[in-house]
């Protein structure tokens, strides 16, 4: 029998999941969106009560600093997000979404819920809480 790797099966994963998103997105006309703008788009939504800054979206979304700071300033040109200075310091801006950005937010999300409809399809709660669990257990593995 063929040896299986767990990294690559899930990376075929990932990119059947892109793929799904992509296509969705762009059946919606959200072309020029990306998979990343939507997951930053529902993290800043998922914290509106609080400021949110780029070393946020770092930790809250596992992404590097150079990475974060390059899609920030795209999706501030597509008008779905906007800095904003903070009383506290001026130095430091917020990231507020845009009434655009919340737009394609709930756009994003009823996509991202159909993906994960189709994902866990046939799966048991108890299943799918255990499949999440060893997901986030390998994740860990490689952090530490």
């Amino acid at each position: 029998m063929k040896e299986q790797h767990i990294g690559f099966n899930l990376r075929m994963l990932q990119n059947e999941v892109m793929r799904f998103i992509d296509q969705k997105a762009r059946q919606k006309g959200l072309d020029k969106v990306t998979l990343s703008n939507g997951w930053i788009l529902m993290t800043l939504y998922d914290n509106r009560k609080r400021d949110m800054f780029q070393k946020d979206l770092e930790a809250e979304c596992g992404i590097a600093r150079s990475t974060v700071t390059g899609v920030v300033k795209l999706m501030e040109r597509k008008g779905l997000i906007r800095r904003e200075s903070v009383p506290d310091d001026a130095r430091l801006k917020k990231l507020v979404l845009t009434e655009k950005g919340l737009q394609v937010r709930n756009a994003m999300a009823e996509i991202f819920d159909e993906c994960e409809a189709v994902l866990s399809a046939g799966m048991s709660k108890d299943e799918l809480n255990e499949f999440i669990g060893k997901l986030q257990q390998l994740r860990g593995k490689l952090l530490t």
